[in-house]
C-alpha cells in the first residue's frame, strides 16, 4: 500500500477534475474537492468530518452495502489498484443521483484512508443496462422453463392459458396455437373440468383454496379424451394482476407401481 503525506493527498484531489473525496477508516470525510462540492453542492466547514455514509448509499445488484463491506472490497483490490463501487449521492438539497465511484486504500501519515473520486451515471446508460439484464434474465427463465421435463402452464384470473412449455404440448396432445387463449379447464379430468371456473372464482373472492402452495392429485385429460393421474402444484404470481402457475407431474407409472406392489402384499 503507498504510503503518502496528507498534504499530497489533498493537492492530488484539487488538481483532480473529478469530484474527489478522501475518508478516514471509520468512514469520515476528511476532505473533499471543488468537484465533489460542486456536485454535492455543500462544502465541509473546517475542522468538520462529515460521515460518508450520511449522503452516500452503497450498494450492489440493488443491495444495500455497508461500510465495512466497501472496506473489505477496497482492502482486497490488489496494491496500487482501484475497486470499481456504485452509489447513491444526495445533493444538500436532497436530490439524489446514481454515482460511478471508484475506490482505494492509502497510508497517509501511518494511517489507511480512503479515496474516492466518482461522477454521476448517465440515467439512460443505466436503463440500457438495466434492460439488457432484464433480458437476459427473461431469456434465462424462459429457457428453463422450455427445457423443464414436467409440463408447466401459466393461467390468467379467468382461467385462460396465457404461458405453456414444450413438455406440456407432448404431455396434453394439443399444440401451442391450441392451447394458448384457450381455458385451462381442457385438460381437467373427471368432474373437475366443468368446475374450474368455479373453483377459481371462489378463490378470487375469499382466498381461500385447498391446492394453492399444495400437491395434490387430480384426474388430467389429453386431447384424445383419455384421462390420467396427475400431481399438481400451484403457485400465485403478480403482473400486475394475478397470475397462477402450475407445475404438473404424469404420475401414471407411479400409480401402475403402487398397484402392483399392492396386489403382491394382498397376495402374499
Amino acid at each position: 500500500m503507498a504510503k503518502c503525506s496528507r498534504s499530497s493527498i489533498v493537492s492530488i484531489l484539487d488538481a483532480a477534475f473529478e469530484a474527489g473525496l478522501m475518508v478516514s477508516a471509520d468512514g469520515h470525510v476528511l476532505h473533499m474537492n471543488s468537484g465533489a462540492e460542486s456536485l454535492l453542492e455543500f462544502a465541509l466547514k473546517n475542522g468538520e468530518q462529515m460521515a460518508l455514509t450520511s449522503f452516500v448509499a452503497f450498494e450492489e445488484e440493488g443491495a444495500p452495502v455497508s461500510w465495512d463491506k466497501v472496506q473489505e472490497t477496497l482492502a482486497s483490490s490488489p496494491d496500487g489498484s482501484s475497486a470499481s463501487l456504485t452509489s447513491i449521492c444526495t445533493k444538500k438539497s436532497g436530490e439524489t443521483f446514481d454515482a460511478e465511484m471508484r475506490g482505494s486504500l492509502t497510508n497517509v501519515e501511518d494511517s489507511c484512508v480512503n479515496i474516492f473520486f466518482f461522477k454521476p451515471v448517465d440515467t439512460e446508460s443505466r436503463f440500457d443496462h438495466m434492460t439488457r439484464y432484464m433480458s437476459t434474465l427473461l431469456n434465462m427463465l424462459t429457457a428453463i422453463i422450455e427445457t423443464a421435463l414436467d409440463p408447466i402452464f401459466q393461467i390468467n384470473e379467468d382461467g385462460v392459458i396465457q404461458m405453456i412449455n414444450e413438455a406440456a404440448v407432448k404431455t396434453f396432445g394439443w399444440s401451442r396455437d391450441e392451447f394458448m387463449g384457450s381455458n385451462i379447464s381442457m385438460i381437467c379430468g373427471g368432474e373437475h373440468g366443468p368446475k374450474h371456473a368455479e373453483y377459481l372464482k371462489r378463490y378470487l373472492q375469499t382466498g381461500e383454496t385447498k391446492v394453492m402452495g399444495k400437491k395434490r392429485e387430480l384426474p388430467a385429460k389429453r386431447k384424445d379424451g383419455s384421462e390420467f393421474p396427475i400431481e399438481l402444484g400451484l403457485l400465485q404470481r403478480y403482473d400486475p394482476r394475478k397470475k397462477f402457475v402450475g407445475f404438473v407431474r404424469d404420475i401414471t407409472e407411479i400409480k401402475k407401481k403402487d398397484r402392483l406392489s399392492a396386489g403382491i402384499i394382498e397376495a402374499a
